[in-house]
């Protein structure tokens, strides 16, 4: 059995622009809680034309207890058609 939950936060900085703050928390196996991933996030989405086009910019801290810790930048987009 696995175990795991996450949170979001945000928060409109105007109309264009939303900060953004995550924590993820996963446990592959509960029975083996030593090993245990957590995942610190945050970033901005700048809407273009509200939530049809939007760029996201994210920064991710990952802390895994067999892999090691890792850091990785996101760029995305969102295109709804």
């Amino acid at each position: 059995h696995a175990r795991g939950y996450y949170t979001t936060l945000y928060y409109d900085l105007n109309k264009k622009l939303q900060l953004v703050a995550r924590y993820a928390e996963f446990t592959p196996n509960c029975h083996d809680s030593a090993h245990r991933t957590r995942e610190y996030s945050t970033g901005l989405n700048y809407f273009i034309k509200g939530q049809a086009l939007k760029l996201m910019l994210n920064y991710v801290f990952r802390e895994d207890s067999i892999a090691g810790n890792s850091h990785r930048i996101i760029l995305g987009t969102q295109v709804v058609l």
